[in-house]
């Protein structure tokens, strides 16, 4: 009666095993000895009968392979293990699973059985749900760079902004020449001067507006002097208003200007009007 319960039990066992959901089975000597219906589908076969006696290596991903070789090697399949993996099917489609295996005697020789899961949906679904969080975070901080490039653009408006009024209610002439003796910056004052408004003379040079060539001249020299030498220059000069058809007389200093890589060079000109000075001295 004990030997008939014992099969009973085996068999209700192994009833349960092949109609499970679940992939269950079993190898030795790294071969198949038992595979269930649900695992015979899992690989893409027909029945468990074609897979009986196939290496498992077969079904392995060769990413996989050799790290369970190794683990065969150092006997870890002694071990009862939990491992996520990638199978491939008979058709060569490959899969996401977890491989659960449990060691165990089977027909009186060492043996494993495992538990394979289908995880390839989930694994999926985790990797869209790790890109969907990565994207967010992506736009999140190009959100974060964009609105502190506006915060820093509209700051250094501002600070140009302050600065330009700085320099318009200066009543100094103050202009900036670039290396090709053009005007790059010009306050109200040098406008007013010569009649006309600060963004006609931007991008011009003197003798666009300045028809006195013995001016025009000098003011050309003393710019290329301060551009050669790097070192300030300060003179007396005159000028004739287009306005008042009158002589200025001006006290200018104009100042070397490099950038960081010191590969560009530009001149700041700060005129101050001595007329009266010159005049007074003059007739003393």
């Amino acid at each position: 009666q004990s030997e008939e319960a014992l099969r009973e039990s085996k068999e209700q066992y192994r009833r349960l095993v092949d109609l499970s959901p679940e992939t269950i089975a079993v190898y030795s000597e790294g071969k198949f000895d038992y595979i269930n219906t649900a695992g015979a589908k899992l690989l893409g076969a027909d029945n468990p009968e074609k897979l009986v006696g196939k290496p498992i290596l077969d079904f392995i991903h060769p990413d996989y392979r050799l790290k369970a070789g190794e683990q065969r090697n150092q006997g870890k399949e002694s071990q009862a293990d939990i491992t996520q993996q990638k199978f491939i099917r008979l058709d060569g489609k490959v899969l996401d699973v977890e491989v659960t295996g449990i060691p165990f005697t089977y027909l009186g020789k060492p043996a494993t059985q495992i538990v394979v899961r289908d995880i390839t949906e989930s694994k999926q679904a985790k990797e869209a749900m790790l890109r969907a969080m990565v994207a967010e975070l992506v736009k999140e901080e190009l959100e974060k760079e964009l609105i502190e490039h506006k915060q820093a653009e509209e700051g250094l408006r501002a600070q140009q902004e302050c600065i330009r009024q700085i320099i318009d209610i200066n009543p100094n002439m103050i202009f900036v020449k670039d290396a090709e003796e053009k005007f790059i910056l010009v306050n109200k004052a040098f406008a007013d001067f010569y009649g006309t408004t600060v963004e006609s003379i931007i991008g011009k040079n003197d003798r666009d507006f300045n028809t006195n060539k013995e001016e025009i001249e000098h003011s050309s020299q003393q710019t290329r002097e301060v551009l050669e030498t790097l070192q300030k220059n300060v003179s007396e000069e005159s000028f004739n208003s287009p306005i008042t058809y009158k002589t200025h007389w001006f006290e200018t200093m104009r100042l070397p200007l490099l950038s960081s890589d010191s590969k560009t060079r530009q001149v700041l000109g700060v005129c101050t009007d001595i007329t009266e000075h010159h005049q007074a001295k003059s007739g003393e």
